[in-house]
């Protein structure tokens, strides 16, 4: 699905370092995502192993990552010589930099949320900030890429 989104957008004319932001921040969500999940399901389970615990956000995002990244890799859409800026893959560079952005995004929320005693200051704020720095980052590719 990300590949085809990938191809879509080109055919729409989007850079792919810009499609590249937002597949970062949609990998590092589903890592996210995956990893509550998992905590929660394995919680019983997690408490008699100390280890397993500080593992599985890692292992979460690495295998999360491994899902997204193969399939560009063995599309094409990751790798292609042409398709590189100052060296490195446009698609790899903005996924990097969407990984950072939402990243970001959620540190800024969860600092808020503890400043605001456990409380959000805006209704979705675990949501609107991380998009808010993904569409940030999208910006300023855009200026940097089309201008």
């Amino acid at each position: 699905a990300v590949g085809a989104g990938v191809g879509f957008s080109r055919y729409l004319g989007i850079d792919d370092v810009i499609s590249g932001v937002w597949i970062g921040g949609l990998i590092l969500s589903s890592a996210l995502w995956l990893k509550d999940i998992l905590r929660e399901k394995l919680k019983k389970y997690l408490k008699k192993r100390p280890l397993l615990k500080k593992i599985l956000p890692i292992s979460v995002l690495v295998l999360t990552f491994a899902l997204f990244i193969i399939p560009l890799i063995f599309t094409g859409v990751i790798g292609d010589e042409l398709n590189k800026y100052y060296g490195i893959d446009k698609v790899v560079l903005g996924i990097f930099l969407g990984i950072i952005a939402f990243w970001i995004g959620q540190s800024i929320h969860k600092f808020l949320y503890q400043r605001n005693g456990n409380r959000v200051y805006i209704p979705f704020q675990k949501v609107e900030i991380p998009m808010i720095l993904l569409l940030l980052t999208t910006i300023i590719l855009y200026m940097i890429v089309y201008y």
